[in-house]
């Protein structure tokens, strides 16, 4: 089954800032965006203040997003820097 995939404004407006300067890691991070909508279960179950959550590692950057199953969406909910993305805020 595949998913529809939804972006936070956190994670467009990322995106966005990210496409200024590294377009072909921008084109990278999409592509594996759409890996993770065609079996998003696979991924790492996150703990903590991400509970309920899965992350997708790409070299130094992380893709958190929630799987809503009733209406086949997948909710990206931040992409960022490793060392960034988990800081408490």
């Amino acid at each position: 089954m595949t998913y529809e995939v939804d972006f936070s404004n956190k994670s467009l407006k990322f995106l966005h800032k990210l496409s200024k300067t590294d377009v072909k890691l921008v084109t990278n991070l999409l592509g594996t965006i759409k890996e993770i909508k065609n079996n998003p279960h696979e991924y790492k179950k996150m703990m903590g203040r991400f509970k309920g959550t899965r992350r997708e590692k790409h070299g130094d950057y992380r893709i958190i997003f929630e799987i809503n199953k009733e209406d086949n969406i997948i909710n990206i909910l931040e992409i960022g820097k490793r060392n960034t993305i988990y800081r408490k805020k």
